[in-house]
């Protein structure tokens, strides 16, 4: 494993990540670059893949025995190193790309032991990285590629659908009930800011709002999309970030670094 100091390297990344922006923004005001969809109906840009080419460049020249994974380039099959690896997401928020929002970011991770070590969050429409080192904890790996259960118990929901739709995920009340105790206990007589994607809000996260106006919290929503929303917390800018579904290691794992080098945390509510 690396055995410099983590902040040594901090510097060159986030330098990697500068020049990442010029490049990204080019094809950004190019009014005719190509978009392609995944199988998944994903789309990848030609930035997409001109910000994995560059960060797959420099990593392996500078780390040559580390693996590298990256959104772009990994296949089911593919086999993940569980010591000790880069995870990349060379474009987070693609779709705000293609929609011109400016809410996209690029993202390099450290993982060591199951756990993002170190994390790299750049987003250049606002000119700003983020950068942080968290610690690992004993016996807690990093494994997000399972829909999240056991959010929600106490929903009051009007639609039939809806409900039925919730009696598969609402298992455990008090399970919910300790995830909102853990992030409002400052905010009793504050209002709860709850950060959302413009771009994938569901049925569970409407629910989730109307659950807490209707127990009388204050709620203010932020809207930002791609890594930005948890670096946004990172920032203060925010409280809570519900997810109600799937996601996948790249999504999150450089700004999983950076919240919790800034004491916050991304947690599972079954088993915090």
């Amino acid at each position: 494993m690396i055995s410099e100091n983590l902040e040594s390297i901090i510097p060159q990344l986030e330098k990697l990540t500068r020049s990442l922006f010029s490049e990204i923004l080019r094809i950004y005001k190019d009014p005719h670059f190509k978009t392609k969809y995944k199988k998944d109906g994903s789309p990848v840009t030609d930035a997409d893949m001109i910000s994995h080419n560059l960060i797959i460049k420099f990593l392996k020249k500078e780390y040559p025995n580390i693996p590298i994974v990256s959104e772009e380039s990994f296949k089911q099959t593919t086999y993940k190193p569980s010591k000790e690896f880069w995870l990349i997401d060379p474009l987070d928020g693609t779709k705000g790309f293609v929609d011109r929002s400016g809410e996209f970011t690029t993202n390099i991770a450290l993982i060591q032991d199951g756990m993002p070590v170190l994390g790299i969050v750049g987003a250049p429409m606002l000119n700003k990285i983020w950068s942080g080192i968290s610690k690992r904890f004993p016996n807690q790996l990093f494994k997000t590629k399972k829909t999240i259960p056991n959010y929600f118990a106490s929903l009051e929901v009007q639609d039939k659908l809806e409900s039925e739709m919730f009696d598969k995920v609402m298992q455990n009340k008090q399970d919910y009930l300790k995830l909102l105790k853990r992030q409002s206990k400052k905010q009793t007589k504050k209002t709860l800011r709850i950060i959302m994607s413009k771009n994938h809000q569901t049925v569970l996260d409407r629910a989730f709002l109307n659950h807490l106006n209707k127990n009388g919290h204050k709620i203010k929503i932020v809207n930002k999309g791609s890594s930005i929303k948890i670096c946004a917390l990172a920032d203060k800018k925010a409280d809570i970030y519900p997810r109600f579904g799937p996601t996948s290691e790249w999504d999150i794992a450089a700004a999983d670094a950076v919240l919790r080098s800034n004491g916050g945390g991304i947690f599972q509510i079954e088993n915090g």
